[in-house]
């Protein structure tokens, strides 16, 4: 039931008819004044009137009703809460607000009741249709299971026997814990016993029994086995592989509480107990299979070996040999690394990564050989793993070659005869003056000074004195500080009329820079001087070929990887650079002594079959046999030895400081022309 409350001094008039009969449920509506506005004194409820007092109406038609609550002067009461309900809601329904609706035929009575007990009541006649005289239960009778559901009907028949619809029925059970009804007829079975369902409308009831039974279905047949996991692997000596079975009727409904057995076809792979369980054997496949009443199903189980385990971790790292040393250059050094485990055990066909701690010293390789680069020490690293061993390489320099069968000139052909040589305890001058061995030396030089003899007592070949050729800062490039010498008897820059020419020519010179490095520029250094060969009659191009160190045409070389290179005007062709092109890792170093050698050969006119060959400390690190130095026009054999301090050539820099190069023991020798 509902309360509505009246407010004070409200009068409301409703225009309504209400229907009364059957049970008595409540709603809560609003009292209110019919009569008018006004100023009253809440007090106690003496009475309650309800407007319109009685009415009657037609099956489906609607009323609203108002309820007037006094006090005990007769005074109206407002904000008053009343409760509205219905003798028979099968024939009248009534709402919080007091809306009553015709839903049977009959009389029921509308009550609305104030707080304090204090009630008015109306009638309310639904006319229209005729009165029900029977109603029929059906079934009448019904015995069922727990837990099933069975729906009761009613048949409403007037005095006359005609059926009657339409009538609002209200359903009852005489013991729910046994039986529950809802509002549309439906009885579902909670427990064992007896229970009497009930159809009620306007006051007219019909019943019927029900007996709830624990009733044993027959139970369903297997229709399938679905065996799961489907098609599983499993590995020798693993966990179990556990299985179930899912069984199913006809109808597809799951089936449960049945007898499962398991078997396996092959035991020797793997076998199964009575709960599903397969235990692995050997590898191999087996089908597993459940069986329920006559019913099967099936899969495979596929059993591998077992992986081998797990490598052991490397424990340790032995790098052999411990502590080798190595020459520059010379051949590698093979290091090699024994892993073992925690226990001691030699572990094979793991991954050994080599590294070395100054790659400028040595090198190393994929497979641990090292290549030494330069003297010092490194680290060498072999790791595994975790784990890693190391050994140190000491790297030495080459030591000197040893002294050649036949003296210093171990690369002069046979047949070549001396011609000059000079050991640069003095100046050169002419033959049988101090330091002056064979030959004649010519001088032009202005001033004295770009060309003086020093003291090395280091000199290899003869310690002491020692020429010492200036590359004077301010030098503009292509230039000379010095007018130099020119080293061969009777040779003359600006005639030929009294020269000796050779058609094959040897040199050997011992050569030094004395300082920490030697400035450089992009078109290279002309460090070693010219030789004369190839000149026409009128003195053109005297200095035919030259030696060329520190730059290669495009590029200013560093003095750590300087080349010795040689370049040469072709009788033909012009000017033409030869790179040095064997043993290209062998390199000019500042501060020592270097052993330069060179042999050349005259082409035949008409071929370019000449040879230019040069040496540096024993080593072939230039060697061509395709030049043209001479043709028809510039026939001229070897003339000339000339030494000057050329800055490089065109296009290069001004030099920007003052360096030297030391030269030690001359030696020359050829094949006389003419």
């Amino acid at each position: 039931m509902r309360k509505v409350a009246l407010r004070q001094g409200e009068f409301i008039f409703f225009c309504a008819f209400v229907a009364c009969s059957g049970d008595a449920n409540s709603v809560t509506g609003s009292s209110s004044n019919f009569f008018g506005t006004g100023t009253v004194t809440p007090t106690a409820v003496a009475s309650i009137t309800l407007n319109p007092p009685s009415m009657s109406g037609k099956l489906g038609a609607s009323v609203q009703l108002s309820a007037v609550a006094k006090n005990s002067k007769g005074d109206l009461l407002a904000d008053q809460s009343v409760i509205w309900t219905s003798s028979d809601s099968t024939i009248v329904a009534i709402s919080s607000t007091g809306l009553a609706t015709n839903v049977g035929i009959g009389t029921a009575t509308i009550t609305a009741t104030a707080n304090d007990g204090v009630f008015g009541s109306a009638t309310q006649t639904v006319v229209g249709a005729a009165p029900i005289a029977s109603i029929a239960v059906t079934p009448a009778q019904v015995s069922v299971g727990i837990g099933q559901a069975t729906q009761f009907s009613v048949t409403l028949r007037d005095s006359a026997g005609n059926i009657l619809t339409g009538r609002r029925v209200l359903w009852q059970s005489s013991n729910s814990s046994i039986m529950q009804v809802d509002t549309t007829g439906v009885g579902t079975s909670i427990s064992q016993g007896t229970v009497t369902i009930s159809g009620a409308s306007a006051s007219v009831t019909g019943t019927a029994t029900a007996v709830v039974s624990i009733v044993l279905a027959p139970p369903a047949s297997v229709a399938s086995v679905t065996v799961t996991p489907a098609a599983p692997t499993a590995v020798v000596g693993s966990a179990g592989v556990q299985f179930s079975a899912v069984l199913k009727d006809a109808s597809g409904t799951v089936l449960t509480g049945r007898v499962v057995t398991w078997s396996s076809s092959t035991p020797s792979v793997a076998t199964i107990s009575a709960s599903g369980l397969a235990t692995s054997v050997a590898a191999g496949t087996t089908t597993i299979t459940a069986t329920s009443d006559t019913v099967s199903g099936t899969t495979r189980l596929t059993v591998t070996a077992p992986p081998p385990p797990p490598p052991a971790p490397v424990a340790s790292v032995t790098v052999t040999p411990a502590a080798p040393t190595a020459v520059v250059e010379s051949a590698g050094v093979q290091f090699s690394a024994v892993l073992k485990d925690a226990n001691g055990t030699v572990l094979t066909g793991r991954t050994i990564t080599w590294s070395s701690s100054s790659p400028s010293v040595a090198t190393i390789s994929a497979s641990g050989l090292a290549t030494s680069v330069a003297a010092g020490t490194t680290t060498i690293t072999a790791t595994s793993g975790a784990a890693s061993g190391t050994s140190t390489l000491t790297v030495t320099a080459a030591p000197p070659p040893p002294p050649p069968a036949n003296g210093p000139y171990a690369n002069q052909p046979a047949g070549l005869t001396r011609f000059a040589e000079i050991d640069f305890s003095a100046l050169p001058g002419a033959a049988g003056t101090p330091g002056t061995l064979a030959g004649n030396f010519s001088t032009w030089q202005s001033p004295t000074t770009h060309f003086t003899v020093v003291s090395d007592p280091t000199a290899p070949q003869s310690p002491g004195g020692v020429l010492q050729m200036d590359y004077e800062q301010g030098t503009p490039p292509g230039y000379s500080t010095a007018a130099g010498y020119r080293l061969f008897d009777g040779w003359d820059l600006l005639s030929q009329t009294n020269n000796t020419e050779y058609s094959e020519f040897y040199e050997s010179t011992q050569f030094k820079i004395p300082t920490a490095d030697f400035e450089t520029q992009m078109v290279g250094v002309k460090i070693l001087g010219y030789w004369g060969v190839g000149v026409n009659n009128t003195g053109a191009g005297a200095a035919q070929m030259w030696s060329l160190i520190g730059g290669n045409g495009s590029s200013n070389i560093p003095m750590s990887s300087w080349n010795l290179h040689m370049a040469y005007l072709n009788a033909d062709a012009g000017g033409v650079a030869l790179y040095q092109n064997v043993n290209t890792s062998t390199k000019v170093t500042a501060g020592v002594w270097h052993h330069f050698e060179m042999y050349a050969k005259l082409n035949n006119i008409g071929s370019a079959n000449g040879i230019w060959k040069w040496w540096l400390d024993g080593v072939l690190i230039g060697d061509y046999e395709n030049l043209t130095f001479i043709n028809n026009s510039k026939p001229s054999g070897f003339f000339g030895r000339h030494m000057d301090g050329v800055w490089g050539g065109g296009g290069g820099t001004a030099k920007t400081r003052t360096d030297h190069v030391w030269f030690d023991h001359m030696y020359l020798s050829g094949v006389f022309l003419r």
